[in-house]
């Protein structure tokens, strides 16, 4: 059957902030963190030593089988002589010393082998997308309303695609078609405006949940490693080295949890990346929301520790309209300042580690944060975990580097990129004159 309606999701553009103004409080808090620590250098690791190094080189780093741990070649611009980025809210006047990438090929990652990544659909569930369609009535400043695109104004497709099988099977009567198809373009289709119809607590009554979940699913993929690689990296000294070193902290847990999921699977050839995830983005992982707010932003900072994007430091205030897990692009950037250092030369060419973020940016604006346009969290090989948008449409996801790039090229007018990882060690300053001092993240 031909699709007659579909979803309008506001496409994968990131619009958490990007059409407001600068507001003063979040201004003059970003300040307060930026200027007493502006000259700090002994707290960030990613203040080296000057030196006049400026190249473009390339990379093709090898395990102990002779393959390239990111299946290529990894080449970009990096001036070591330049300062950490402070994102502020000046005009879009380049820092010195700033050198715009010109290659967005895949960096290289720490992770030993290659990650296969099937298509899948993801699709809400039933009951969030119930209370979506509730939340119109319940919470309106909040709610997010399910939008669907009229692809065929014609009453009976439309019920044939979305309706209860009870409606459907009334229009198989002559006695009962007329009257159902007359009362649902004056109740129903009426409320369209330039082909878009959105739906209200009142179309609970007529609508079947499950074709309108399938309806608005999205594409999406699904990355796994294969049994006989993690076997290899238990038994290979040189690649057990590497899944740690990537890993972190977090190998031990991990291993534990590939080890209770392949003894539940004895049949299992490939173990989802999803075990890689910590357990609060694994319990939100490919949900879709009742409600707007939650952002790329607020993901990936969750990524590392789930409280952060509610702590007061970091998410000043709550946007009207929006779920308090929000965060504004200069929120983000103060985040980065508190709690990550961005990578140098070395260390981007020795490979991201999971957690690490990718940020992307316009580089015609940059360094205001208003440049700021996308944040991914590294997970491993060539994957990332994002949330496309805002919307409450658009569900936490696995999604390639090459998938990344593509779209948000067509979306900002030069596209670059930064990475951060998180910082080992926070130290509570005791300096009373610092109006906001640096959060003790936990690990």
């Amino acid at each position: 059957m031909d699709k007659v309606t579909e979803p309008v999701t506001g496409a994968k553009k990131q619009i958490s902030s990007l059409d407001k103004a600068i507001r003063p409080l979040c201004l003059a808090s970003l300040l307060a963190i930026l200027l007493p620590f502006a000259g700090n250098a002994a707290e960030r690791p990613s203040e080296t030593k000057p030196t006049e190094l400026n190249t473009n080189r390339a990379l093709s780093r090898n395990n102990n089988n002779g393959k390239s741990a990111n299946n290529g070649s990894f080449a970009r611009n990096v001036n070591k002589n330049s300062p950490p980025t402070l994102w502020n809210a000046q005009n879009s006047v380049p820092q010195s010393g700033y050198v715009q990438s010109v290659d967005l090929s895949v960096p290289p990652s720490f992770w030993p082998t290659t990650i296969v990544a099937n298509t899948s659909r993801l699709k809400p569930d039933l009951m969030t997308l119930k209370g979506r369609i509730e939340a119109s009535r319940k919470f309106p400043d909040l709610s997010d309303p399910v939008v669907l695109r009229i692809l065929n104004a014609n009453p009976e497709a439309i019920i044939n695609q979305l309706a209860l099988p009870s409606l459907v099977a009334s229009l198989s009567s002559s006695e009962t078609k007329n009257e159902l198809l007359s009362s649902f373009t004056k109740n129903v289709l009426s409320r369209a405006r330039t082909s878009k119809l959105t739906l209200r607590a009142e179309d609970l009554e007529w609508i079947d949940l499950e074709k309108l979940a399938s309806t608005m699913a999205v594409d999406s993929i699904a990355p796994s490693m294969k049994l006989q690689d993690w076997a290899s990296i238990r038994l290979t000294e040189s690649q057990r080295f590497l899944a740690s070193e990537h890993l972190g902290i977090h190998y031990k847990k991990i291993s534990g949890d590939i080890d209770r999921f392949l003894e539940s699977d004895s049949k299992a050839s490939n173990i989802p990346l999803e075990l890689f995830l910590p357990q609060h983005i694994r319990k939100d992982f490919g949900a879709f929301f009742s409600l707007k707010g939650r952002n790329c932003f607020a993901t990936a900072l969750s990524f590392a520790d789930s409280r952060v994007v509610r702590s007061k430091r970091i998410n000043l205030m709550l946007e009207p309209g929006h779920d308090l897990p929000m965060i504004n692009n200069d929120e983000f950037a103060q985040a980065l300042w508190l709690g990550y250092y961005e990578l140098n030369e070395e260390e981007l060419m020795a490979g991201l580690k999971l957690g690490d973020l990718v940020v992307f940016f316009d580089a015609t604006e940059y360094p205001s944060f208003i440049s700021l346009k996308h944040a991914v969290v590294h997970v491993a090989d060539n994957i990332y975990i994002h949330k496309p948008s805002k919307s409450a449409a658009s569900p936490i996801e696995f999604v390639r580097w090459e998938a990344l790039t593509a779209a948000w090229s067509q979306l900002t007018k030069r596209l670059d990129y930064k990475v951060y990882r998180k910082l080992p060690l926070i130290k509570r300053y005791q300096n009373q004159d610092i109006a906001i001092e640096k959060i003790l993240w936990s690990h």
